[in-house]
């Protein structure tokens, strides 16, 4: 049953790349003909790639949560735990896991998992998500970004230097502080999008990494200059948002030229659409690319 479900991930994970590769010879036809060969009726019944590729998404996610509570059975099922390493050394995050775990933190009802992650509710809160994947030991947890019209008073505040006295600040540095006690910081990888790369930029730096995905940035203020070993910064070349960033990127580039090219990675604009670009979407630009500490 197991072997079969996995062949059958593998078969949509196959037709789900030539949809997004947009092969010139595959026809929509040809697709719905492969699927109906899989039994698989109710995807096939769909008229558009864009409702396919969705769709089979959506079904790889269940696979995934269906193999992994199979796998993590057998191991309890056949006491298999004490032949299993618990000294794991997290690795570098897949580009889609971070855009998909970025986007969940702007959720009241984030997803349960995301591929090998499980979300920690204990540790999670409003402004901060907190995901742990137990089979490699690494944790991420993803600081949220402007959520609102009243958190634009908290930008405010961090414009005027007075950002640390916000509830938002309290918050995200209590939800760390707890991730890292839990967890430890060898295997964290801190995560912030736009506002909330301020609180991963400051609560972060004795995590494995940082990793800010358009992010904001006040250059008057003199500290936001300092630079952090583990901090990696990704941005679009359009977004208005992290722009004053390039004031940083630049003077780094002269400071610290080698340091600067792996840590401070801009990608090209594909529109004038400043939401698009602001989105952690931007990742999928990356392709293969892994960003943040290997």
């Amino acid at each position: 049953m197991i072997g079969s479900k996995y062949k059958l991930k593998s078969d949509l994970q196959i037709i789900l790349l030539m949809i997004e590769q947009k092969f010139k010879k595959v026809k929509i036809n040809k697709i719905i003909e492969i699927l109906k060969k899989m039994n698989y009726p109710k995807l096939s019944n769909y008229k558009t790639l864009k409702t396919i590729k969705n769709k089979i998404e959506i079904e790889i996610k269940k696979l995934n949560n269906y193999l992994n509570e199979k796998t993590n059975n057998f191991i309890v099922k056949n006491n298999l735990q004490k032949y299993i390493s618990t000294d794991l050394k997290g690795g570098s995050i897949d580009n889609d896991d971070l855009n998909e775990i970025i986007t969940e933190t702007y959720k009241k009802n984030p997803e349960q998992t995301i591929n090998n992650y499980q979300l920690d509710s204990d540790l999670s809160n409003d402004y901060a998500k907190v995901y742990h994947d137990k089979n490699t030991n690494q944790t991420i947890i993803s600081h949220k970004g402007t959520d609102g019209l009243l958190d634009w008073t908290n930008n405010l505040m961090y414009a005027s230097g007075l950002y640390d006295f916000t509830n938002r600040s309290k918050q995200a540095k209590k939800a760390q502080n707890k991730t890292a006690a839990k967890y430890g910081n060898e295997n964290l990888s801190t995560i912030g999008h736009s506002q909330g790369s301020i609180n991963a930029r400051k609560y972060g730096k004795n995590s494995k990494e940082i990793i800010n995905v358009n992010p904001a940035f006040n250059p008057l203020l003199i500290n936001e200059y300092y630079r952090n070993p583990n901090e990696y910064n990704v941005r679009s070349s359009k977004d208005i948002v992290s722009f004053p960033m390039m004031i940083k990127n630049n003077l780094q580039s002269i400071t610290n030229p080698k340091w600067s090219r792996n840590h401070n990675l801009t990608v090209n604009a594909e529109s004038n659409n400043i939401i698009k670009e602001h989105s952690p979407d931007i990742l999928k630009r990356f392709g293969n690319k892994k960003i943040g500490k290997k």
